[in-house]
């Protein structure tokens, strides 16, 4: 099925976005000498440790993940669209972030909840 390609690169896509925020988020401020308190560096791994969980798990195509991954994408878009106020950028960033929640939503029946083969509804 075509559209499980949609959910495995969103999957990578999320992984990597993970593994590149951890490592500028961790390296750039000790190397410029920006202090940081030690509850933003404890947000900032939970933040990293949720985006390689939801990206593991729509890699295995899990519904688990698919739905925890659109409601952070339309809770970020929530977020763009209140603070956009009238510049036209915050909702477009806005539509951006909402169409793969979308796209989730439409093909909700190619993943699944387990690892059971017979859970999966073709």
């Amino acid at each position: 099925m075509p559209i499980d390609n949609f959910f495995r690169i969103t999957g990578k896509m999320i992984l990597y976005l993970g593994v590149i925020l951890a490592v500028v988020g961790i390296a750039v401020p000790h190397y410029r000498g920006i202090r940081v308190p030690p509850s933003g560096y404890c947000r900032f791994a939970l933040f990293i440790l949720g985006m390689l969980i939801f990206g593991v798990g729509l890699l295995q195509l899990r519904r688990w993940a698919a739905a925890g991954a659109s409601l952070c994408l339309i809770y970020a878009a929530y977020i763009s669209a209140w603070g956009a106020g009238s510049f036209w950028l915050g909702y477009a960033l806005a539509l951006l972030l909402v169409i793969p929640a979308c796209m989730t939503a439409a093909f909700w029946r190619s993943t699944i909840w387990r690892n059971n083969k017979t859970d999966r509804a073709d």
